[in-house]
């Protein structure tokens, strides 16, 4: 299973399980959601949004420039074309 995969299997069960919390805390009269629960959750949820924006997207794999330096990928302007 590849990293990309995982990462979006995590973020769907937290999500639904967090979604269901704030559901039942609505719905459910008596439903007492411990306190960290939303700490938790947002603790995961952040981290997976976190390393799929410092790597590059959820594979990991960075940039795409194949090793090129900045001034190798920028556009150039109309004087250099």
């Amino acid at each position: 299973m590849g990293r990309e995969r995982l990462m979006n299997i995590v973020l769907v069960v937290v999500t639904l399980v967090w979604a269901g919390s704030f559901a039942a805390d609505v719905f459910v009269p008596n439903y007492q959601p411990p306190l960290e629960i939303h700490s938790i959750f947002m603790a995961i949820v952040g981290g997976v949004f976190v390393a799929s924006s410092a790597g590059g997207g959820p594979s990991g794999s960075g940039n795409d420039n194949s090793g090129r330096t900045e001034e190798e990928t920028e556009t150039p302007t109309e004087e250099q074309r």
